[in-house]
């Protein structure tokens, strides 16, 4: 169900998973399952360590301190397409268990994801002044309260980019900024990936490579929601009897 997060939902389908290859006869201790971070939970990683290896990375927040490791420290791993791939070594107790933790840094995803920030950047100022020109209008026309100011801007705000972008009802005068500290430290996690596995003897590399690799799952995807393949889109219908129809 689409209202049901990956964390939530991660449990439901493991189980199934196992009860598959269970059932014809797959051993499930010679797996390694990797997994997106979005399923990152103490009770997720342990169900899994229960019956197999993992590959998993943490979120930023996770790892706040990792992030603050000087690039001198890391050492080049490998090379994709024409973008060095660098990487840092160490282990960390993480989600109640020791492992081996590899933090990759690859110079296109950071130009990437800086020139995407950069982008959205322009957008959320332009809609927070917007919103605050709202609340401070003068003369005809309706005046923006502050209670919805708050909410807007809340929602103009993306959840990684939220320690960045400061807003406030300052004695009801509503103020907005940017946080350059927390600014800095965002700029610090990108192009990077904190990734975390209980094969501690496998190399970096393969580390790195296993992670990455479930793009290839992402590109199905992107596939299989082609337009010309399931020509089902636009969907106007909101009851669920009806969208049965249209499809």
């Amino acid at each position: 169900a689409g209202k049901i997060n990956d964390a939530k939902i991660f449990k439901v389908i493991f189980n199934k998973i196992v009860e598959r290859l269970v059932a014809i006869e797959v051993p499930c201790k010679d797996i390694v399952l990797v997994i997106d971070r979005g399923c990152n939970s103490t009770d997720n990683i342990e169900l899994v360590l229960s019956k197999m290896h993992i590959v998993g990375a943490a979120k930023a927040n996770q790892v706040r301190d990792m992030h603050e490791i000087p690039m001198n420290r890391y050492e080049f791993l490998y090379k994709i397409r024409k973008h060095d791939v660098f990487g840092y070594r160490t282990k960390k107790e993480l989600f109640g268990t020791e492992f081996t933790v590899v933090i990759s840094y690859n110079e296109g995803s950071y130009k990437k994801q800086s020139a995407t920030y950069e982008t959205k950047k322009i957008k959320i100022i332009e809609i927070l002044s917007s919103i605050k020109q709202s609340v401070e209008r003068k003369g005809r026309g309706r005046k923006k309260s502050m209670k919805n100011a708050l909410i807007d801007s809340s929602k103009a705000i993306p959840d990684e980019y939220v320690t960045v972008f400061l807003f406030e009802d300052d004695g009801g005068v509503f103020k907005y900024s940017v946080d350059p500290k927390a600014e800095k430290a965002l700029y610090r996690t990108f192009g990077k990936n904190v990734i975390i596995t209980d094969m501690h003897d496998w190399s970096s590399e393969k580390i790195v490579k296993m992670y990455t690799a479930k793009d290839f799952i992402e590109k199905d995807f992107n596939w299989l929601k082609n337009v010309m393949l399931i020509p089902i889109k636009p969907i106007f219908h909101r009851k669920d009897c009806r969208i049965k129809v249209h499809i």
